[in-house]
């Protein structure tokens, strides 16, 4: 939900594997082209454009999301004729509705996309600051972890993606997120010692403070668009029914509690997950045997861990929430 000049609340959830290509980046000749505009017919079409692909649809779907303002749709045709349509949320890529999408604006898109990615496929809220237009610098309370700042343009060939982390980095981390031991991410930290962004990235005056540390940059390693995020305190994760969840602590920390658990149809997100008609009652025992008192731990979806099938017959998944400390 786009918050006028306060900063920006979504969830991530785009993994390595929708399309951000780290050996070619998102160029024309992967279906989406930075000179013709996103609502154009010739974009994201063809038999090897992101449209013929679910995993690639996802990714249309995330850059729709970060360059379109909310109220803003486009519709696309897959390689058999079927459409689709992607809402906007954010604003970072206005212009590229029906024009070119130029320097600024590629990396200002190139920045969001980043900030999305979890390499768990796990779906986290995040606050978003940045200089960007529309968004801003105000943060909400509900989310006091700053991790990390994303820059750099997918657009190019290579790709220019990096990020440096934020003061709470390794505080309540979340599995495919900045402060775990990420692997297959297209962006990587600048070069240099300690990583921190405060060591690399400009924050003039007009950039409020918060613990001695700006909440967002002006400029990162001379890149001026850039996006800041911050995190929620829990550690969250879902996983479909025979897949398997993960958690991970930073620093030593164990798992303390488990907030929330539901292995069945729950819904929601991080920090308001709920339960659905189905739900095994096992589930936050579950959970606590497996995790609690832990550095990581995984619990895998399905009927058998959970002592029995809640509903025969429906798709299940499970989702946890845990607290590190």
């Amino acid at each position: 939900m786009l918050v006028s000049d306060n900063g920006l609340s979504t969830i991530n959830g785009l993994s390595t594997m929708n399309g951000l290509s780290t050996m070619n980046g998102l160029s024309t000749m992967n279906g989406l082209s930075t000179m013709n505009g996103l609502a154009s017919a010739n974009t994201a079409a063809g038999i090897n454009g992101l449209m013929s692909t679910s995993v690639g649809r996802t990714t249309v779907s995330y850059l729709v999301k970060c360059a379109l303002p909310a109220g803003h749709t486009i519709t696309k045709q897959d390689q058999t004729g079927k459409y689709y349509t992607f809402s906007g949320s954010l604003g970072f890529g206005a212009m590229w509705e029906s024009g070119r999408c130029d320097a600024p604006c590629q990396r200002y898109v190139s920045a969001c996309i980043m900030a999305h990615i979890n390499s768990a496929g796990v779906h986290v809220p995040l606050w978003i600051v940045s200089d960007a237009r529309g968004v801003g610098y105000n943060l909400d309370a509900r989310y006091p972890l700053q991790e990390g700042t994303f820059f750099g343009n997918i657009f190019v060939s290579p790709p220019l993606t990096y990020y440096c982390n934020g003061r709470d980095w390794d505080r309540g981390v979340v599995p495919g997120r900045l402060g775990v031991n990420q692997s297959n991410v297209p962006y990587k930290e600048i070069d240099g010692a300690p990583h921190l962004c405060k060591d690399f990235c400009d924050a003039p005056s007009t950039i409020p403070r918060q613990g001695g540390w700006p909440v967002g940059y002006s400029a990162c390693w001379g890149n001026l668009q850039t996006v800041t995020v911050w995190r929620a305190p829990s550690t969250c994760a879902t996983a479909r029914e025979s897949s398997s969840l993960s958690f991970a602590c930073a620093n030593g920390a164990t798992i303390k509690s488990v907030v929330f658990a539901s292995y069945g149809t729950p819904g929601g997100i991080c920090g308001s997950f709920t339960k659905g008609t189905c739900h095994a009652s096992s589930s936050a025992s579950v959970v606590a045997s497996r995790c609690v008192g832990k550095q990581s731990c995984s619990v895998s979806a399905d009927s058998v861990t959970f002592g029995g099938d809640p509903c025969s017959g429906t798709a299940k998944r499970l989702y946890a929430q845990v607290t590190c400390g």
